[in-house]
């Protein structure tokens, strides 16, 4: 009888031996250049009072303000110009992952990365006794180092000099990461009012509305933002033949059918705003310097300054001129002296969790102000960008130990960074990374593994590590409350996803797979109609042989397709095995 296959998700065929397995790359295809920043959080919201032509008079200096997008309220007795519809940028299609499922021979054979030797030793310390790993890049709003674990039990780190990475998968870096063992067990109208824009790459889900106001011949101007995502002023001029050019500080625009659009150098303040620019018409036409008056009476927009922290946090930030009341989400937001403020944004749960492609992160929060003499204004603040991609290949979501090391491999995006445990470890310019970590005391803690990429916001794993005296008397504890039987387990299984199992049995097939191993066990217990197969993902490298005896632990993934048309195999995160014993 023919051997049965293991199957798979889709992983590619296995190199020759000798040459590393290459990981698929976790977001379908190559990162975007580094110049394009895809955080689109500094939409922001602008309200303010009819800005009055003034005479024309000596130029004032322009305030310098941080840059942000702005919008100002009509004349009084003007109408509002209507608000023009923005539709958001598409975020792109990530392209279909491999799921392994139907795997045939083809995919055994495969060489996975050598762990080297680690170096002797160093004696137990703090984290910051032991040498720093390689630098990494940091990100904007950088990162705090967190604390895991209570107990007196640490994690040092091996240092040693770091493998250079070549081939098709990242060296294991020796040089060890501390753990610290915590011990054992309707949608809202918007006033035509608002300007709507963003910082960085421009990504708007909603409209933007800007009030025009009229100065006396012959110019028309209005505050705009651009696709570069900077504030420009917009100007009509009737008698301005082509080629006039208009100039504010050193900033220069030229009329065309009687339009222009000139860039700000800096976003207009809250408040205020004294803007002289000067037209100069070609051949004898007269020159002359125009005043403008722009009052800005609100800003409100993303702040992403403690994005990359630990754990990462999002506020939407809000400037008023005094006396205006301002809420988001119906929540009253408390301004300080100099009319700022901030608001909380909950993204703990988005970040969270292995991905192997980018997901966007999106928010639409609604925003009302109340201006100094009651008119009410309404609108909506649109959050979008993406979340980096982060898998781990090993030791998987949970690991369960009785020596003193464990390997840490996964992937981000290329030119990522990652950080676990607070600390940097070496990613390759692929973005892969292989770990070598060492838990020095019995105990469990769970460490964070935290994935960072210019343009993009942060994702977080959560890995539960327990180191324990004795696998077999583990085992018997685990067993209490598992599912041991094949029947039971595959009975609505979809249903069972995260239960825990123990399962015994005779290897069919194995392969390493990285720094994993991929096992079909043909389960003993409970299996009224052999063979009862099973797919096992174990987060560590181990040699089998098939017809090997083995015993597994872990909690169930989901299912696969099985070797035949509508098979359904069981799949189980394991956690870890004892070779040898069917028991």
């Amino acid at each position: 009888m023919m051997a049965p296959s293991l199957p798979t998700d889709g992983a590619p065929a296995a190199a020759p031996a000798g040459v590393p397995a290459a990981a698929p790359d976790p977001a379908g295809a190559p990162a975007p250049a580094p110049a394009r920043d895809n955080r689109a959080f500094n939409q922001t919201m602008v309200g303010g009072i009819a800005p009055k032509v003034a005479d024309p008079a000596a130029p004032a200096p322009p305030q310098q303000i941080n840059q942000t997008m702005i919008g100002n309220a009509p004349p009084t007795g003007a109408p509002a110009t209507p608000a023009a519809n923005v539709a958001p940028p598409a975020v792109a299609a990530p392209s279909p992952q491999p799921r392994l499922a139907n795997l045939n021979s083809t995919m055994l054979g495969g060489a996975g990365m050598a762990v080297p030797p680690t170096s002797p030793d160093p004696a137990i310390s703090a984290h910051a006794d032991a040498p720093a790993p390689p630098p990494v890049a940091a990100q904007p709003g950088g990162y705090s180092a967190a604390q895991y674990g209570q107990g007196t039990a640490q994690a040092v780190a091996e240092k040693s000099p770091p493998n250079s990475v070549g081939g098709s998968a990242p060296a294991v870096n020796d040089a060890l990461t501390d753990l610290s063992i915590a011990g054992l067990p309707s949608r809202i109208a918007r006033g035509p009012l608002v300007l709507i824009g963003v910082g960085g790459f421009l990504a708007v889900g909603a409209a933007l509305f800007a009030i025009f106001w009229t100065s006396p011949a012959p110019l028309e101007a209005h505050i705009s933002v651009g696709a570069d995502g900077k504030e420009h002023l917009q100007l009509v001029c009737e008698d301005c033949v082509d080629g006039t050019t208009v100039t504010l500080n050193d900033e220069v625009a030229t009329f065309a059918s009687g339009k222009a659009q000139l860039a700000l150098t800096a976003p207009l303040a809250v408040g205020n705003n004294e803007l002289a620019v000067r037209v100069e018409r070609p051949g004898l036409g007269r020159n002359e310097e125009i005043a403008l008056q722009v009052p800005i009476q609100y800003r409100i927009k993303g702040d992403l300054s403690e994005l990359d922290n630990e754990p990462p946090k999002l506020w939407i930030a809000i400037e008023s001129v005094p006396g205006a009341k301002i809420s988001v989400e119906g929540t009253a937001v408390e301004l300080d002296s100099a009319g700022k403020g901030r608001f909380p944004v909950d993204v703990k749960k988005d970040l969270r969790g292995i991905s192997r492609k980018r997901e966007p992160l999106s928010r639409t929060l609604a925003y009302s102000v109340t201006l100094e003499g009651g008119s009410v204004e309404q609108g909506e603040v649109n959050l979008r960008m993406e979340i980096v991609p982060l898998s781990i290949d090993s030791p998987g979501s949970s690991v369960v130990i009785d020596d003193e090391h464990f390997t840490l491999a996964g992937r981000t995006a290329k030119g990522g960074t990652v950080r676990v445990a607070g600390s940097p470890i070496t990613v390759d310019p692929a973005g892969r990374f292989a770990q070598r970590m060492k838990v020095n005391a019995v105990g469990e803690t769970t460490i964070t593994v935290q994935a960072s990429a210019p343009g993009n916001a942060p994702r977080l794993v959560d890995i539960r590590v327990k180191r324990v005296k004795d696998l077999k008397e583990e085992s018997i504890t685990f067993r209490h409350g598992a599912i041991e039987s094949y029947d039971q387990l595959t009975l609505d299984i979809d249903q069972k996803k995260g239960l825990a199992v123990a399962l015994r049995g005779r290897v069919e097939l194995a392969r390493e797979d990285a720094h994993a191993t991929v096992i079909l066990l043909d389960v003993r217990s409970g299996c009224k109609k052999p063979p009862c197969l099973a797919r096992l993902v174990y987060g560590s490298k181990v040699k089998l042989e098939p017809g090997a005896k083995l015993s597994a632990f872990g909690h169930i993934r989901g299912s696969v397709d099985g070797t035949r048309a509508g098979e359904k195999l069981p799949e189980i995160d394991v956690e870890f095995v004892l070779a040898g014993t069917d028991l």
